[in-house]
């Protein structure tokens, strides 16, 4: 049976770098005004740590409200930094 509905049977994982041009259309959102979830998983993307919790906060389903937020790549600003965000699937 074939279905248009498809998924990978995996998390997605968020990464973030410093972002050389940021285009002047572009979505920035301040650190500070970040939610305590995507805070959380920005800290565990841009810290680079590869404890277990880490790693855990900085993966999350398609289905979340965490993946429908860094798949658009917003940018954030956080410590005089502007860093952008890359949604990783599998």
């Amino acid at each position: 049976m074939e279905t248009d509905e498809w998924y990978f049977d995996c998390n997605a994982t968020l990464s973030v770098d410093p972002a050389n041009e940021v285009p002047s259309d572009a979505t920035v959102f301040d650190y500070a005004n970040l939610s305590t979830e995507r805070r959380a998983e920005f800290d565990a993307a841009v810290g680079g740590s590869n404890s277990a919790e880490s790693a855990d906060a900085a993966s999350f389903s398609e289905r979340t409200d965490a993946y429908e937020f860094w798949v658009e790549r917003p940018y954030v600003r956080y410590e005089n930094e502007t860093y952008t965000s890359v949604v990783a699937i599998c």
